[in-house]
C-alpha cells in the first residue's frame, strides 16, 4: 500500500480483502472486544450498519491504529462496508485513541427529550429482541435506531410503571417490554397476570402465576449473573406462563422451564390457541 504524503480522510468502500491487508500489518492493539464485535457483526448481517463518521484510523505508515473490530467483523460475515477512513497520524497517538465514554442508547434518548431515557432504552432493546427472536443471541437494537424505535412503539411508555412493579423478579426493561407486548393481546388479562407475578396476592398452588413466581425467584436467590441466556430463560418462562393462563391451564414450576438444550424453540410472543 503506498505511503501517504500528508494527512487525509475519505469515505472508503472496504472489502474483506482490504480488511485482511490492514489487519496483517496493524499496530500492536488491545485485545479484541468480543461483545463489540458481535454487535458490529449483527449490524452487518441485519443490514443496519450506518456510516456515521466514526473512522478507521491509519498511521503515517498506513498501519491500522483503530478499527480492528469492524475489520474482523467484515471478514467473519464476508460483508463489505462503507466507512470514513483517515490516515497519516503519528504512531505515538495510539494511546490517546478511543479513551472517551461511548454514547449509550439512554444518552441518545435524553438528547431526543425523552423522560426515563435509560429505562426506556433498556425496554426498547428488550422489545426488539423479543420481536426479532433475538432474546438468546448477542444481536441488539443499534443505538442509532433506538429513538426511532421508541417513536414507533409509543405503548412502551404506557407500560413503564410495570418495570418497577416487576423489578424484584424480572429485569425492569424486560418487564416493561413483556407487559407492552402482552397487553396488546389482552390488556385486562395482562394487568392481572403481572399483578399476580409482582405481588403474589390471592394466588396459590392452583395458579400458574404462583409457580411462575417460584421459578423467577430462583434466579435472584441463586445470585445468578443475568447475562443474555438468563434473560432469555426469564422471558421464556414468563411467555410459557402467559400461554398457560390464556389457555386456562395450570402449569407448575417444572412445566414452565425452557429447554433450549433439547432444541425447544423460544416461545412465541403472541399466544396462539392450540
Amino acid at each position: 500500500m503506498p505511503l501517504p504524503a500528508t494527512k487525509g480522510a475519505a469515505i472508503v468502500h472496504v472489502e474483506p480483502t482490504l480488511c485482511r491487508i490492514l489487519l496483517a500489518d496493524m499496530h500492536e492493539n488491545r485485545p479484541i472486544k468480543e461483545r463489540n464485535k458481535a454487535k458490529i457483526m449483527a449490524a452487518f448481517l441485519g443490514a443496519y450498519w450506518v456510516t456515521n463518521g466514526e473512522p478507521l484510523i491509519l498511521s503515517e505508515e498506513m498501519r491500522l491504529l483503530d478499527g480492528r473490530n469492524r475489520l474482523e467483523s467484515s471478514i467473519e460475515t464476508n460483508t463489505p462496508f462503507a466507512t470514513l477512513m483517515t490516515w497519516g497520524w503519528p504512531q505515538a497517538a495510539f494511546v490517546t485513541i478511543d479513551t472517551g465514554i461511548k454514547r449509550s442508547g439512554g444518552d441518545t434518548l435524553t438528547a431526543a427529550g425523552e423522560t426515563n431515557a435509560y429505562a426506556m432504552s433498556a425496554a426498547a432493546r428488550y422489545d426488539w429482541r423479543l420481536q426479532t427472536g433475538n432474546m438468546p443471541t448477542e444481536h441488539n437494537l443499534p443505538d442509532a435506531l433506538i429513538a426511532t424505535y421508541v417513536q414507533q412503539h409509543p405503548g412502551l411508555k404506557a407500560s413503564m410503571s410495570w418495570g418497577d412493579l416487576g423489578g424484584r423478579l424480572i429485569p425492569k426493561g424486560l418487564a416493561v417490554a413483556l407487559h407492552y407486548r402482552l397487553s396488546l393481546q389482552n390488556p385486562s388479562l395482562a394487568k392481572q397476570f403481572f399483578q399476580e407475578i409482582a405481588r403474589g396476592e390471592n394466588i396459590n398452588s392452583k395458579h400458574t402465576t404462583y409457580w411462575l413466581r417460584e421459578l423467577l425467584g430462583g434466579y435472584r436467590h441463586g445470585n445468578l449473573h443475568l447475562g443474555r441466556i438468563q434473560q432469555a430463560h426469564i422471558a421464556a418462562n414468563i411467555l410459557k406462563g402467559w400461554h398457560a393462563v390464556c389457555a386456562g391451564r395450570l402449569r407448575q414450576r417444572h412445566q414452565l422451564l425452557w429447554h433450549p438444550e433439547r432444541d425447544e424453540p423460544f416461545p412465541e410472543v403472541v399466544y396462539a390457541a392450540q
